[in-house]
């Protein structure tokens, strides 16, 4: 009876790690294929961390605003895009008979979404850029670099 005890309490052990795992993992954006956690996208997207520390004017921070607004969007539907891909992918390892070939473009596609995604921040942080006066661009750049942001 004690043995059965100890294998049903070692059973319910070992069925239970792999879900705290999972509720660590939960804890990570979402929304972000990437692997950041939420720390870094606390009041939103697009190095606020670095342009939050400088002192814009108003002008600068409407068109800040608008510039991040684009770039969410344009996230969003990138993102989108990764997932639907993502599901397109599972499906083709489902069927019964594995195509290499098809696999091997469906992972080429998500990599290229990925790679544009990523692009799209670096050419808003071209535009933000152009918003910032050169002390301010010099300021950006210190801080975004060494991570003081953080």
């Amino acid at each position: 009876m004690k043995k059965v005890a100890l294998f049903i309490l070692l059973f319910t052990v070992t069925m239970a790690a792999p879900s705290l795992v999972v509720a660590e993992e939960g804890k990570r954006c979402e929304k972000s294929y990437s692997k950041h956690t939420m720390k870094h996208h606390k009041k939103g997207y697009l190095f606020y961390g670095a342009i939050s520390k400088l002192e814009l004017s108003p002008k600068q921070k409407a068109e800040f605003a608008k510039l991040k607004l684009s770039y969410k969007k344009e996230k969003i539907k990138a993102e989108s895009r990764i997932k639907i891909l993502e599901v397109e992918l599972k499906e083709l390892l489902l069927k019964e008979s594995l195509d290499l070939d098809s696999i091997r473009a469906k992972l080429e596609h998500i990599e290229k979404e990925k790679a544009e995604l990523r692009f799209a921040r670096y050419r808003a942080l071209k535009e933000l850029m152009s918003i910032l006066t050169p002390k301010q661009r010099k300021e950006f750049r210190e801080k975004l670099l060494y991570g003081l942001y953080r």
